[in-house]
């Protein structure tokens, strides 16, 4: 449902959508991390330490980790429950946040609530197919991450008015409560789902951090 809409959102800056979101993992300026510490040579595990975190600037096979990722050297994203069953791996639910960052022109920070990721590893462990990540975007925090990251590259979207057909969209994608639930009562959340494959890597420090995204409809007076 959201592809579409994020697809007429970056045609003003964007001719291959599909292309410019994979470019920052091709180039290597940006990745996602699993780190499995707790992973065995064994097909099956009742538990494996699991956690998420995001990394930038590869050099080789090498990635630096995202410092905004971690709170006192750990992962703030951890999975206490995952385990692996015929090498595949599955997080167990988490009430945290798993942020994608998906880039075309401007950033666009997708707050994945109550993550559940599941992958197929290789015999070896060495690669993964068929990754998920599934769980719920809460719909106003989307839409207010939409129209930033919009008025990064067409001004004119600070305007309500001139961006309200591509936020009411994502308004109208609503199918699920924020947290998680069908209950009675509006929908004020998104399901969603990620594909993704990947490959074992080597991680390193920490890069430097990220400054903080200026709202760029913030106008001085």
């Amino acid at each position: 449902v959201l592809l579409p809409i994020i697809k007429t959102a970056a045609a003003t800056s964007v001719n291959d959508l599909e292309g410019s979101l994979n470019e920052p993992f091709e180039s290597g300026s940006d990745s996602l991390v699993f780190d499995l510490p707790g992973l065995g040579a064994e097909k099956s595990y009742a538990s494996v330490s699991s956690s998420f975190f995001a990394a930038r600037e590869k050099s080789g096979s090498t990635w630096l980790k995202a410092p905004e990722s971690f709170s006192g050297g750990d992962p703030t994203l951890q999975f206490p429950n995952a385990y692996l069953v015929d090498d595949v791996w599955v997080s167990g639910r988490t009430d945290g946040v798993l942020t994608v960052e998906l880039a075309f022109s401007s950033r666009l920070p997708l707050r994945i609530h109550r993550p559940l990721v599941t992958a197929e590893l290789s015999p070896d462990h060495t690669t993964v197919s068929r990754g998920i990540i599934s769980g719920v975007l809460a719909t106003e925090e989307l839409v207010d991450a939409m129209r930033l990251s919009l008025a990064a590259v067409q001004p004119s979207f600070c305007d309500g008015q001139a961006a309200l057909g591509i936020l009411n969209q994502i308004r109208q994608a609503s199918d699920i409560m924020s947290d998680g639930t069908q209950g009675a009562g509006t929908c004020d959340g998104i399901s969603i789902g990620l594909g993704f494959s990947g490959e074992a890597v080597s991680i390193g420090g920490f890069a430097a951090p990220t400054p903080p995204v200026q709202d760029p409809c913030a106008f001085e007076e």
